[in-house]
């Protein structure tokens, strides 16, 4: 992420450890060191933000997360294409004898659910490139001043919504806006829970898109009385 504002050592430092923790992602294929590392990456944005770090550190590591669960999307999209062909006999023997690990035993987590939640986090970020995740860590205000970047940013623009957004905003008729808004509502609804459960939503947000949600809900109901 290129930038020409002057860093404070502890932000340099953490550009550094941010590089460090993706510079070998490519060659990664196993789901649990990417696991591995987007804990390794969420703890890192904690603490940034606890010690008011600047927005290009925080960027950096938000990017960093959405390239790692980006990865992971990749090896469990190839896994699933690798298991679609047909087994041959060797194979099948050697899966008698061996207990294959289930994505909950390789993810590390309590719970099933959790598992699938996490590789469907992972699913969505395949919907985005990787120049439009760094695209997003530059945005600025009308000030120039840089936007924080966050994960809920990026699975609105990988899931499409934010398109739907400027769309429902546009030029359409009322029938048009009420219907962009109740699959805005929907999806939006669904990232949150995702978000939630993953913890990967802080509760200042989680607080923030609730009301946002709320107010989506009670305007579509009074629209709908109308009608």
């Amino acid at each position: 992420m290129a930038s020409t504002a002057v860093l404070a050592p502890k932000d340099k430092e953490a550009l550094v450890k941010i590089e460090e923790l993706t510079k070998d992602l490519a060659t990664i294929q196993s789901v649990s060191e990417i696991k591995n590392l987007a804990d390794r990456t969420a703890l890192l944005q904690g603490i940034l933000q606890k010690s008011n770090a600047s927005t290009e550190a925080i960027n950096a590591c938000v990017v960093a997360k959405a390239k790692i669960g980006r990865r992971g999307g990749e090896i469990l999209a190839s896994e699933a294409t690798a298991e679609g062909g047909r087994p041959s006999n060797k194979t099948l023997a050697t899966m008698a004898r061996v207990s294959v690990p289930t994505l909950q035993e390789r993810l590390g987590t309590k719970t099933q659910a959790t598992a699938r939640h996490i590789a469907e986090r992972w699913a969505a970020l395949l919907k985005i490139t990787l120049e439009k995740i760094e695209e997003l860590a530059e945005q600025r205000d009308a000030e120039g001043a840089l936007l924080e970047l966050t994960m809920r940013a990026i699975y609105e623009e990988a899931l499409g919504l934010s398109k739907k957004k400027e769309k429902a905003e546009g030029n359409v008729t009322v029938a048009q806006a009420f219907q962009s808004a109740k699959t805005y509502l929907k999806a939006l609804d669904s990232i949150l829970r995702v978000l939630k459960r993953a913890g990967a939503i802080s509760p200042t947000e989680q607080k923030t898109t609730a009301a946002r949600v709320e107010a989506i809900r009670k305007d579509l109901g009074a629209y709908a009385k109308k009608s």
